[in-house]
């Protein structure tokens, strides 16, 4: 979620709504995500919604953004997330 719209409940909707989607449209019995441990906001909100951490991946890698537009791989720790 832009950062202009947080703090809202967008996020929120956004994740019930792909759970709803994945669980009775798709006949899923779980939902999992992953999220940058660096995101401590994200990671706090799937925790809310009933998300557990099932492992850590301490060798990832992402792209991000720099100041000229282009992309720089970065270190970075990922947390695979699980809801049943």
């Amino acid at each position: 979620v832009s950062r202009s719209f947080r703090r809202r409940g967008i996020g929120e909707k956004l994740v019930k709504e792909a759970e709803r989607i994945a669980l009775r449209e798709w006949g899923y019995d779980d939902c999992f995500l992953y999220v940058e441990k660096r995101n401590p906001a994200a990671v706090k909100l799937y925790k809310k919604l009933g998300y557990r951490t099932v492992w850590v991946d301490d060798t990832a890698t992402t792209l991000l953004p720099t100041t000229n537009g282009n992309l720089k791989s970065s270190q970075t720790t990922l947390l695979c997330m699980r809801k049943r």
